[in-house]
């Protein structure tokens, strides 16, 4: 689906609506197409202005990029601020 389909959509759309470039916003699934996108089809990084991944459908454990230290910043952040309201605040966090 990265590869065709969310290339052909975001085709699509550039031809009815005349703009050069679009924002993309991928949840799940649609941000894991996103990325296959553009890692197999470079071309349509230049039709993208912005795009927004939510809870992307992947595993960077083998990436050597800046991202993978972020995700793993990211994690170690959100386990920080969960023990944080866990200890003032019990019943805001479910168990």
């Amino acid at each position: 689906m990265g590869i065709y389909d969310v290339p052909a959509v975001i085709d699509k759309i550039l031809a009815i609506t005349d703009l050069p470039s679009i924002n993309y916003l991928g949840y799940s699934m649609g941000a894991t197409q996103y990325i296959v996108m553009l890692s197999e089809r470079p071309e349509y990084n230049s039709k993208i202005k912005k795009g927004f991944l939510l809870a992307p459908a992947i595993i960077i454990k083998n990436s050597t990029s800046p991202v993978r230290a972020a995700s793993i910043i990211g994690l170690n952040i959100n386990g920080l601020v969960r023990k944080i309201y866990m200890h003032a605040c019990p019943k805001l966090i479910p168990s």
